[in-house]
């Protein structure tokens, strides 16, 4: 781990603790307030559980675990997990940092792919899963517990078929298959304490295995660091695997040229060799149709030999520093710019309106210091003049407020509408009743159809979902122009429901859906095994896509009304306040001087809660962008 890496880690994991600072304070402002912030808890609560996933992919032997150790375990002096020649990482391993437990591997029994369950559902089942301490204070006693994750047994053929591990061409009457199907590695170093999580993953045939690895977790990770080997190139497999896992997916892909020091000849000149290497990242960028940019070469074995020997001559030479350097410049950075533009969205909506609240307070308390400045010297009947127009004006504020009740029923109706339409009563009944067609299908053809006919219903739906969302923000909108315009209130625009991005989800799901039905290794796979992986993976990602939805709606209907509600409430209280103020002058000439003094003192708390909200509001502006050197 270089100092470099671990600085930017570290950096963003400081912004991180800032924002929620900011936050904190923003929440006890609103509590002081009488305001309540439960949304504030939901937002703290996404930054503090947020983590940056790096995805390693590779065909076996590429020297993808040692690029692991290489990159994040290097100053532990040895090699952390396993990586000998040959096959290393047999199953799907998450390596990661929780503080609510002690340092553990955990592994899940490949057995348990005979039960028609997620890998996400089981890890809510730890009986299922087999658990080994790690030794903290001794290193060589956690790799030697991390030497489980290559574990390998012999069953029948009979066996391995029924758990959908047996090679379509095998013939014998074993086979060779992993002992288990998943892992869990907690474990307190530096840079999983600051939130980066490390996917570690098998080869070609575990990657075809395991549905949720190939369509969520992968897709999903920040990052996927394809690694090849400078001594293949891109293989026709290497292709297969980029092609069918990486490539369609949105996230960051970077593709590294490993085992550089096999070009390493000392009869050949520096140049020589680094015009070599130029070529095969040329070469590697265009196979793989990326930047040039996101291609790297290095030598994993001689970068955590560097750190080994403390060697800056060797690492340097390793090239991994450049790996490391793109790493903090461009992966850390876009996934601090993620997590701040989904805060800062609601949160900057929540302090345009305190903001507002406030400023509307500050500009009532002059105004009605102007009118009780006005009265100094003045006879009771031109007090109770004043006193009976504010009468009449919180009369007229009533009435704006049974407005605003009728109002808010109306949108609370069709809110209510909008969610109804996306709960998960009425996917299920669509899930269920297509689940059931495949299972009846005698063909792969049949299968398919079926496939391709949910999310197309999918789609469909969710269109319609959306263009009835859109018809509710233009009624949204009347309604804040009416109270604008009508009863004068301050411009503020609704709080935005933009459902865009899940029909963005929903049709790259769809495009997956249809790659998934024509890849032809699903045509092998038996029955169940197809069906299963289908609905774990794409499935359930639609299920997520819907649960998003519903949620950002069910947010968005609470908050939809807040500002014109707010704008109402602090009218309110100004109106009462001001009709007391004035009442008790009218009983008692005498309390004028007093009250101005009072409206005085309430002006420099106005100005300070004021003050005090101008503090908070630049920890939710665009994040500093530091570039590693």
């Amino acid at each position: 781990m270089s100092d470099r890496l671990y600085r930017d880690v570290a950096q963003h994991q400081n912004w991180r603790d800032a924002l929620l600072a900011a936050i904190a304070d923003y929440e006890k402002w609103l509590k002081e307030n009488g305001e309540a912030a439960p949304r504030l808890a939901d937002l703290a609560r996404t930054i503090r559980d947020d983590r940056l996933v790096l995805a390693f992919l590779a065909e076996f032997s590429r020297g993808k675990t040692e690029l692991i150790n290489a990159l994040f375990f290097g100053d532990l002096n040895q090699r952390l997990l396993p990586s000998e020649a040959g096959r290393t990482t047999m199953c799907p391993t998450e390596i990661f940092y929780d503080a609510d437990a002690a340092a553990y591997l955990r592994l899940l029994p490949i057995e348990t792919r005979g039960r028609d369950d997620s890998i996400d559902s089981l890890k809510r089942e730890p009986q299922l899963w087999v658990e080994c301490k790690l030794d903290l204070d001794s290193i060589k006693s956690v790799e030697r517990t991390l030497r489980s994750l290559t574990e390998r047994k012999t069953v029948s053929a009979e066996t391995a078929r029924a758990l959908g591990l047996l090679d379509s061409d095998s013939t014998g009457d074993s086979a060779d298959i992993p002992m288990w199907r998943h892992a869990l590695v907690n474990y307190p170093h530096p840079l999983l304490q600051n939130g980066l999580v490390v996917l570690d993953t098998p080869g070609l045939n575990a990657l075809g295995a395991e549905p949720e690895l190939t369509l969520s977790m992968i897709p999903n990770a920040h990052a996927v660091l394809f690694v090849l080997g400078t001594d293949t190139g891109v293989t026709h497999s290497d292709l297969e695997v980029w092609r069918r896992v990486v490539q369609g997916n949105d996230t960051r892909r970077i593709a590294v040229l490993n085992k550089i020091d096999l070009l390493w000849d000392e009869l050949k000149s520096a140049d020589s060799i680094e015009q070599t290497i130029s070529r095969q990242l040329e070469q590697t960028a265009a196979l793989l149709g990326i930047p040039r940019g996101d291609v790297f070469a290095v030598s994993a074995q001689k970068a955590l030999l560097a750190q080994v020997r403390d060697d800056a001559t060797l690492y340097q030479k390793s090239g991994i520093e450049k790996l490391e350097r793109f790493l903090a410049n461009e992966i850390i950075p876009a996934r601090r710019q993620i997590l701040f533009d989904s805060a800062s969205r609601e949160i900057c909506a929540m302090l345009r309106v305190s903001r507002e609240s406030v400023k509307a307070g500050i500009a009532a308390n002059r105004e009605e210091s102007g009118e009780l400045a006005g009265l100094s010297g003045k006879n009771r009947g031109i007090v109770t003049a004043l006193l009976n127009k504010l009468e009449a004006d919180r009369a007229n504020h009533l009435q704006t407020v049974e407005t605003f009740k009728s109002t808010r029923q109306v949108v609370m109706k069709q809110g209510n509408a909008l969610l109804a339409s996306l709960e998960a009563e009425h996917l299920n009944e669509l899930i269920e009743k297509n689940r059931a067609l495949m299972e009846a299908s005698w063909t792969t053809t049949g299968i398919t159809r079926a496939m391709a006919a949910l999310f197309d219903n999918f789609s469909k739906q969710l269109d319609k979902i959306l263009n009835y969302a859109q018809q509710i923000g233009g009624l949204i909108e009347a309604i804040y122009a009416r109270f604008q315009d009508r009863y004068g209130f301050a411009r503020l625009a609704p709080p935005a429901l933009n459902l865009e991005k899940y029909r963005y989800a929903m049709r790259e799901l769809e495009r997956k859906a249809e790659a998934f039905t024509r890849d032809p290794l699903n045509v092998v796979i038996e029955k169940r095994f197809l069906i299963r992986k289908f609905y774990h993976g794409l499935v359930h990602q639609a299920r997520a896509i819907y649960a998003q939805a519903h949620a950002e709606c069910a947010i968005w209907q609470k908050r939809v009304l807040q500002p014109i509600f707010a704008q109402l409430k602090e009218h309110e209280r100004v109106l009462g306040r001001r009709v007391a103020n004035v009442a008790a002058i009218r009983d008692n000439l005498d309390t004028l001087d007093a009250r101005i003094r009072l409206l005085e003192q309430q002006h420099s708390a106005l100005s300070e809660k004021n003050r005090t909200l101008e503090r908070i509001a630049p920890a939710f502006e665009q994040p500093e962008r530091v570039t590693a050197e």
